[in-house]
């Protein structure tokens, strides 16, 4: 299956942030190692307009969107899943992130189908699979989607290590670069993943000093 993550940009510009999108891309990272082909669309980093979602879609032909929603960035996310299903009512939008799982009906009535509540990581992989195969949803927690007619809500998920057991290096994982961390353009999840523990590893040896 082909999935395309979108980070909007903030309605504030304040709150824009142009760093490397971790959590999508651990999410990519684990898509891709299970077969599925992955890009990443980051409009705080590229300074893209509100439109750039719809073309890239149009380029990418991607049968899933995944919409990383925190509240700075919800009016555009919103705005961008009604314009997207409007434009492309066959494509499978996903939303996850802090927002999102507070408030998923409200994405649900956006457009969204499915909303993945807490760390996307433990049910990444299962939900690709199934509307890649076509099958229900049914069972997978952390899940809230409409089934047919009715939300359905499936219990949220533990907490997750997504940096262990990942793979590779992710080179592909992005649309365009210009990420401000200290990273090559598409260097992917596990350089930053050793971003994140070489940093702790120095946090620890500070506080013990």
């Amino acid at each position: 299956m082909r999935v395309l993550f979108a980070v909007p940009r903030s309605l504030n510009p304040k709150q824009m942030y142009r760093e490397y999108p971790l959590g999508v891309g651990f999410l990519g990272t684990i898509l891709e190692q299970h077969g599925h082909e992955v890009r990443i669309l980051d409009q705080n980093a590229e300074g893209l307009d509100d439109d750039s979602l719809l073309e890239q879609v149009a380029a990418y032909r991607p049968d899933a969107v995944g919409f990383s929603v925190i509240t700075p960035n919800y009016p555009i996310a919103r705005k961008q899943i009604r314009a997207l299903k409007e434009r492309h009512p066959e494509i499978r939008v996903l939303a996850g992130g802090v927002h999102a799982s507070l408030f998923p009906e409200d994405l649900i009535a956006d457009g969204a189908d499915v909303v993945v509540r807490g760390e996307g990581e433990p049910a990444i992989a299962d939900l690709a699979d199934r509307l890649a195969g076509g099958a229900g949803l049914g069972g997978l927690s952390g899940l809230v989607f409409r089934d047919p007619t009715m939300i359905a809500q499936w219990p949220w998920r533990g907490r997750a290590r997504p940096w262990r057991g990942l793979r590779g290096w992710g080179r592909s994982l992005g649309v365009s670069g210009g990420w401000w961390v200290g990273l090559p353009r598409f260097f992917g999840v596990a350089a930053t993943r050793q971003a994140v523990v070489t940093r702790r590893a120095a946090a620890s040896r500070h506080s013990s000093a």
